[in-house]
């Protein structure tokens, strides 16, 4: 501060001190007084001396000169994704630093700064304004220049269907998902290739079906809106192997005799086959069933089957259905098979519960389109005859019988002789 001291008195000249004494005619005279040590309070004592004058009385001021506390320093502001830490520094040391975050003009009742930053992480704008005091002899300093603070919220990660690391069976899909409304997802399939708003667009589940490789996903989510940051990359990998080939049954469905066995097969080298004879549920772990070591026999009901192998897919599940039945009793002939004289009646049965006997008389095997006795029996009468009669026996749930054969001879009776009339010969 410069300090003017005047008087009224003709010829009169000011004398002054600053140490706190009197002053006296020895004492300085040098007009203005320059006061520039900061953080002082200076005790000026004056008098006036004047020839022909007693001197004054000494009038005395203090005189105060406080330090300008420095403007604060606020970090320029920009655009920020999810959050912003703002710092704020003053030169001036043990400055207490106030700041408003509206523009508004700051002031020692604003909102104190702790620390040296402050973050913010709710979305919008924040306007920063700050100003700086210190307690003692100082003035409080400027406002800082205004620095604003976009705050972005920041688009949803987006998220894989299936998860990362699912291993897929001959071939897969993969379904992206985002949580924010309005969000784009771009991807690629180039591992470690970070996706951009040039890469693909996801308008559907991504295939993956090239066997024996892994394939590679990358996404990004996007929201065309300055208020959105990009999500961050999300990076996924689907390795494709090859599935099990099935198994196959011999012999497969229908009716099979309680001794027969069932040979379970597949043509993938090195597969382990496994059944069960409980309806499996979809998924389930087909390694819990009865591991396949041979032919094995059935009962009546199904049998489902699968095989496994390291680095393979489990096959698909095959089922073969079984009913155990008998064989049919072979029919018994009545006459029995032999020689008979002009003709004979041959007749078939059998003990089976709705058997059906079929024949034939031509030497060939019956089957099931064979003809049938339907009550009447068969009539040989052909004389010098020999035919060999072919049966079995067919019923519903048994297996056909074995055919039997009788032969049967049809003789010609020869005449009885004629002998001439008997009498008494010379």
């Amino acid at each position: 501060v410069s300090v003017g001291m005047t008087t009224s008195t003709p010829g009169g000249v000011v004398h002054y001190t600053v140490d706190g004494t009197n002053p006296t005619a020895a004492s300085a005279t040098s007009l203005p007084l320059l006061l520039d040590t900061v953080q002082t309070v200076t005790s000026v004592r004056a008098m006036t001396i004047a020839p022909g004058y007693f001197n004054s009385p000494v009038s005395s001021r203090s005189f105060t000169v406080v330090e300008q506390v420095a403007t604060p320093v606020v970090m320029s502001g920009g655009t920020f994704p999810g959050s912003v830490t703002v710092t704020m520094s003053c030169a001036t040391e043990g400055a207490t630093i106030y700041y408003t975050t509206d523009g508004s003009t700051p002031s020692t009742a604003s909102t104190v700064l702790s620390g040296g930053s402050v973050t913010f992480a709710t979305a919008g704008t924040v306007t920063i304004r700050a100003m700086a005091a210190k307690s003692g002899l100082y003035r409080d300093s400027a406002v800082s220049s205004t620095e604003s603070f976009l705050i972005q919220s920041i688009v949803a990660t987006p998220t894989f269907a299936p998860v990362d690391g699912t291993t897929f069976v001959v071939s897969g899909s993969v379904a992206i998902s985002c949580g924010t409304p309005g969000a784009s997802i771009y991807y690629t399939t180039v591992q470690g290739e970070t996706p951009t708003s040039a890469s693909t667009l996801y308008t559907g589940p991504v295939v993956f079906d090239s066997i024996d490789t892994t394939g590679y996903l990358n996404a990004i989510a996007i929201k065309d809106d300055v208020e959105w940051a990009d999500s961050s990359v999300t990076s996924a990998s689907y390795p494709v192997i090859d599935r099990a080939a099935s198994v196959t049954f011999t012999p497969h469905d229908g009716p099979v005799l309680d001794t027969d066995t069932v040979t379970l097969a597949t043509d993938t080298s090195g597969a382990t086959i496994y059944y069960t004879t409980v309806e499996p549920a979809a998924g389930a772990d087909i390694t819990q069933w009865a591991e396949y070591s041979g032919p094995f026999t059935v009962s009546t009901g199904t049998v489902w089957a699968a095989c496994a192998k390291a680095g393979f897919g489990n096959s698909f599940v095959s089922s073969s259905s079984f009913v155990i039945q008998t064989v049919a009793v072979a029919p018994t002939f009545t006459p029995a098979p032999g020689s008979y004289v002009t003709s004979v009646d041959v007749a078939l049965s059998t003990v089976t519960p709705g058997g059906v006997v079929h024949y034939t008389v031509d030497g060939s095997q019956p089957s099931a389109s064979s003809p049938t006795l339907s009550g009447t029996p068969i009539t040989l009468d052909t004389l010098q005859s020999t035919t060999i009669v072919r049966a079995m026996t067919v019923a519903s749930g048994y297996f056909a019988s074995p055919a039997v054969s009788g032969t049967f001879i049809v003789l010609e009776d020869v005449a009885t002789p004629v002998v001439t009339t008997g009498g008494t010969f010379v």
